[in-house]
């Protein structure tokens, strides 16, 4: 019972210092460091995903600084990006795009590979059951 008090104080703590952070920010740039997901103690490597901790993994985005008043005279104040800067991003994103579907493969996989894992645990489970019914049908005891 402590390691799941822990792992609601851990919780709590990155909520807390999300709700401190602001939210009203005009820069483009983002200086925030990455949002820590704790790992759950009962199950090492279990990733503990909660609502809170939800916004910390959104990126920035502040939808009033896309106000368009004048369709043909847009204001030259909306946020914008060099062709060079859009190219590089791009090639980020779409690379990091690239790894995670890797990495969502490598899991399926692993999924599926513990699925017949546990399919062979059962075929070796159903051994000692069909012996025994084997033996009743030929009318030997099972327990000599």
């Amino acid at each position: 019972m402590a390691k799941i008090d822990a792992t609601k104080a851990a919780a709590q703590a990155v909520a807390e210092k999300l709700a401190g952070r602001k939210q009203n920010s005009t820069s483009s740039t983002n200086n925030s460091t990455p949002a820590t997901i704790p790992i759950d103690s009962r199950i090492s490597g279990l990733l503990t995903v909660t609502p809170d901790l939800i916004p910390a993994m959104m990126p920035p985005f502040q939808p009033n600084q896309y106000h368009i008043s004048d369709p043909l005279n847009p204001n030259d104040t909306l946020p914008q990006a060099t062709q060079s800067q859009f190219d590089k991003g791009m090639k980020i994103y779409e690379g990091a795009t690239r790894s995670l579907k890797l990495t969502g493969a490598a899991l399926d996989l692993t999924r599926e590979k513990f699925t017949v894992i546990g399919k062979h645990s059962k075929a070796f489970g159903a051994n000692p059951c069909m012996v025994t019914l084997a033996l009743i049908s030929t009318g030997k005891s099972p327990t000599k």
